[in-house]
């Protein structure tokens, strides 16, 4: 029987993110590159129009998956009134 991933890590599965296993699998979550900490600055990012939209969805998502574990995925119960959005 295999488990469930979870066991290799040393870490219970409540205790792993949608946010990190996608960051490991995927790389960083972002809409747009010039969002990504770990990229160069964008030079025109103070006078973007639409740099702040942007940044507000990261954000949206950032938490979104943050509070999703990967216990919740594997026993569905991420489709709460706290993420109604999910139903």
């Amino acid at each position: 029987m295999h488990g469930d991933g979870a066991e290799s890590t040393g870490s219970h599965p409540s205790d792993i993110s949608a946010a990190g296993i996608l960051k490991v699998c995927e790389g960083p979550i972002t809409p747009l590159s010039c969002l990504d900490k770990d990229c160069t600055p964008c030079p025109r990012a103070s006078s973007c129009p639409s740099h702040h939209f942007w940044a507000g969805l990261q954000s949206v998502i950032s938490d979104y998956l943050s509070a999703i574990s990967l216990d919740n995925l594997k026993n569905s119960d991420f489709i709460t009134s706290e993420h109604p959005h999910c139903l």
